[in-house]
Order: C-alpha cells, then sequence, then structure tokens
C-alpha cells in the first residue's frame, strides 16, 4: 500500500506549483494587458488548459488504477471530473476532454468541435484573468448562429445544418483551482479506502516511468 502521507505531501506540492504560476501570470498579464499582445498569448492559454486536463487524466489513472489511451481514458477522466471537480456536469466535462484535452493536445490549438449524437457544434470563451464570473465558470451557454459564421460555415460529417451553437466558458485561474480541490477531495478519499490504494499502487509505476 502507498504511504499516503507522502503522497499526499507530492501531489499537494506539484498541484500547489500549478497554482501559484496561474495566479502570478495573471497578476503579471492584468498589469501588462498581456504586454500589448494582440491575441494575449493564445498559448499561454493553452499551455495551461493542456496542464489542467494532464493533471486530471493523471488524478484518474492514480483513481482507476488504469493507465493510457487504452484504458477508456476519456470515460475514466469524465467519471473523474464528475466525481471530484464539478458534480452533475456530466456535458461540459465530455465537451472539456474533447476539446481541451484530446483536440488541444494533438493539434496545438483550441478547435471547434461538433457533437454528432447531439447535433450542436461548440466554440469557447477561455478567460486568463478577468472575464467570467464564478457564477459563469465552466458552464456552457448558447450563441446566436448569425455571429458564428466561421462555425457554421463548416461542413459536419451528418450534413447537418442545424444552427445549435454552444460555447464551453472556462476561467483558467478557477480552472486550476477546480483541480486543486479536485486533488483535495481525491487525497481524502485515498486515505479513506484501500481500493483506492491499491489502485494508486497499479498506476503510478507506470505513471513514473513512461515506456514506450
Amino acid at each position: 500500500m502507498p504511504d499516503v502521507l507522502r503522497v499526499r505531501e507530492n501531489l499537494t506540492k506539484e498541484f500547489d506549483t500549478l497554482e501559484f504560476e496561474v495566479a502570478k501570470l495573471v497578476e503579471t498579464f492584468k498589469a501588462t494587458n498581456f504586454f500589448g499582445h494582440q491575441s494575449n498569448f493564445p498559448h499561454a492559454h493553452y499551455g495551461y488548459l493542456m496542464v489542467c486536463m494532464g493533471k486530471i487524466d493523471l488524478l484518474s489513472s492514480f483513481w482507476t488504477g488504469k493507465v493510457g489511451q487504452g484504458s477508456d481514458q476519456t470515460k475514466r477522466m469524465i467519471a473523474f471530473m464528475e466525481r471530484h471537480l464539478h458534480p452533475g456536469k456530466t456535458a461540459e466535462h465530455r465537451v472539456a476532454v474533447q476539446m481541451f484535452r484530446h483536440t488541444l493536445m494533438h493539434t496545438g490549438a483550441l478547435r471547434f468541435l461538433y457533437n454528432k449524437k447531439t447535433d450542436i457544434r461548440y466554440t469557447w470563451r477561455v478567460f486568463f484573468g478577468e472575464g467570467l464570473s464564478p457564477g459563469e465558470h465552466y458552464t456552457t451557454t448558447t450563441h446566436d448562429p448569425q455571429y458564428q459564421d466561421q462555425l457554421m460555415a463548416l461542413g459536419v460529417s451528418t450534413g447537418s445544418t442545424t444552427p445549435r451553437v454552444d460555447s464551453l466558458n472556462v476561467s483558467i485561474e478557477l480552472f486550476a483551482a477546480d483541480v486543486k480541490r479536485a486533488i483535495t477531495a481525491y487525497l481524502d478519499d485515498l486515505a479513506a479506502d484501500p481500493q483506492l490504494q491499491a489502485n494508486y499502487d497499479l498506476a503510478h509505476p507506470k505513471i513514473i516511468i513512461q515506456e514506450f
């Protein structure tokens, strides 16, 4: 069984570092107006979104004992987020995992999404600092398609032209805090549950050194 106190110390330190970095960049970007950069440092947005989602992937592996893309990665991430991040927001979790974990990771930028099952197109509203209130953060909202010309002009495999466009709204600062809250909840469960401890022991050796 793992040394739960050491696991708590190591993971808490790792996630404290993430929260510290994001908070400092929020202060810097606010004070400098993104250094006058016309696009507001998009790659800083991308990087921290990917890190937050990578941390959730990591925690979901420890939680289930399963590692890698062949381990029902999407399902375990969504299940972990439903349990520890935002219960009751399964639809948002599905979009977040596809947009911020898979698509962003593999293409290096945010991309539009289309859900064939629900016939909904997705865009995003992502803020590094001010822009979203806590109540708006991690929600989806429907937008008037007449203001989504670029997205609506794209063909989809179903041939659908249904003008339903939703956005996933995320504050990176609040998202980092969400992830910190999730690790705290997971560590509390880990300390009390022998099965979670066994799952951690299964996953940890495969994570600490990656084989290819």
